[in-house]
């Protein structure tokens, strides 16, 4: 991979770095099914909510582009509710917010979604 000055030719450099996103994103995308129990439609609804934000695709959205980012995913929801998910949600000094953040916040969304609709069908068959 290096040659005889110790530099990295540019496809080389290519397939190394392309080898690490892929393998970063494999785990990132295993982390979020497993610890935040999410199926595979809601982790590519987040993931693309995310994605069409992250400007320059370092892993971070800004604090003030995440109501964009939340609406993307559930059109439904009222400002009411993202102010509500959105308080307490970290972010770095200079006002991004991390992916895992997002996915935590974005989790939280879609179980509260689930749960309101299988209330909402366990009351149509009078379950309740």
């Amino acid at each position: 991979m290096l040659d005889d000055e110790g530099n990295v030719s540019f496809p080389d450099f290519v397939n190394l770095v392309g080898d690490t996103v892929k393998k970063n994103e494999d785990a990132l995308k295993k982390k979020m099914r497993e610890e935040r129990n999410m199926n595979g439609r809601q982790l590519k609804r987040t993931m693309t909510a995310f994605s069409m934000h992250d400007k320059d695709k370092d892993g971070k959205i800004a604090s003030k582009d995440l109501k964009a980012a939340i609406k993307d995913i559930n059109p439904k929801i009222t400002p009411a509710e993202i102010k509500d998910l959105i308080k307490d949600l970290p972010t770095d000094e200079e006002g991004m917010v991390s992916i895992d953040d997002f996915v935590k916040v974005t989790g939280e969304m879609m179980k509260s979604e689930d749960e309101k609709r299988a209330d909402q069908m366990a009351s149509e068959l009078g379950l309740t």
